[in-house]
């Protein structure tokens, strides 16, 4: 995968330093120049490098023995083939900014505008136009609020080039100490305790993170999905991890950083939570009827009555029967 590297100066490069440094600087060339597609210096310092380079380990040495790193804020942003982004009735710049963008990158950028249907209906808006494609191997789904870190995509596009066996890399907060410190107690404690059941419910072992929809897909994965059974608005992670585990869809999880502002939910609670227990209801309901796993499910129902007697049994019958889910550190 092709990567932008971007150097800002953090710090100013001590006087009596400076030849050293450029000397480190022609011998970092040498072991590293052919790995470098272009690159440039900013007249204000700093710098920009376009690598291809698809071993997120090698990248990471290359980028810590470059002699400047410790003087910079150093940025790796992924180059991707393409790029859908979808203004669900923004009433900000949001459309106005992703049109000029289309107009500078054109052929590589498409956006759509319509009117707001919920997060679930501006993904599918644009997963179904990319499905339209032929040309394209793996998507994936990224929020426009600033809260995924774009860097890890090319560590899960390493992810399904290495690993066969896996069909969808998806990022986990809960894997990332940093992030858990960071979000918010109520929010914290509300998708501990939703993957928690979730878990029970899609019967995926280990899938530590059912909330955060940042991830990287096989294109043949999302062609296998009936998009009209997952829902427009915030059950959107939920129903879509129902499809996956239809589907017996294999995961990795990686440790996702998330960047927590001063936004404020719109999540109407009194609202969402009926509709929520009404989708999930609906889920296991699916579930039952599909198969295979009725006795899993089974054992999950009878956790009420028999005041959560049934619940190890349950977990057991989730362990044997789950598609795998990998954690990767």
């Amino acid at each position: 995968m092709r990567i932008a590297v971007i150097y800002r100066p953090r710090s100013p490069v001590p006087p009596e330093r400076a030849e050293e440094l450029v000397q480190r600087v022609i011998q970092w060339s040498a072991r590293y120049g052919d790995r470098i597609e272009t690159g440039g210096y900013f007249a204000g310092g700093g710098g920009l490098a376009v690598t291809d380079l698809g071993d997120s380990a090698e990248l990471h040495r290359m980028l810590m023995e470059h002699p400047y790193t410790p003087f910079c804020d150093v940025e790796c942003l992924p180059l991707v083939d393409r790029l859908c982004i979808v203004d669900d009735g923004s009433r900000d710049a949001t459309g106005r900014i992703a049109d000029e963008y289309a107009r500078r990158h054109a052929g590589r950028i498409d956006v759509i505008h319509q009117a707001n249907t919920g997060i679930g209906g501006a993904v599918l808006a644009g997963l179904r136009l990319l499905l339209q494609r032929d040309d394209l191997d793996a998507l994936g789904i990224i929020a426009s609020d600033n809260q995924c870190d774009p860097s890890l995509i090319p560590a899960f596009r390493h992810v399904l080039e290495t690993r066969a066996d896996i069909d969808v890399v998806k990022g986990s907060r809960m894997l990332h100490p940093e992030s858990l410190a960071q979000m918010p107690r109520f929010r914290y404690w509300g998708n501990r305790g939703v993957s928690a059941l979730m878990q029970l419910i899609l019967g995926y072992h280990h899938m530590s993170d059912v909330l955060h929809g940042y991830l990287l897909a096989r294109v043949g994965v999302f062609r296998a999905m009936r998009l009209d059974a997952i829902a427009a608005g915030y059950d959107l992670e939920n129903t879509m991890m129902a499809e996956f585990r239809r589907l017996r869809a294999t995961f990795a999880l990686i440790p996702s950083p998330s960047r927590y502002g001063e936004e404020v939910s719109k999540i109407v609670m009194k609202k969402q939570i009926p509709r929520t227990i009404k989708t999930v209801t609906g889920m296991v309901a699916r579930r039952a009827l599909a198969g295979p796993d009725r006795v899993g499910l089974v054992l999950l129902a009878l956790a009420v009555p028999t005041l959560g007697a049934t619940l190890p049994l349950a977990a057991a019958r989730m362990r044997e029967t789950s598609p795998k889910v990998k954690k990767l550190r």
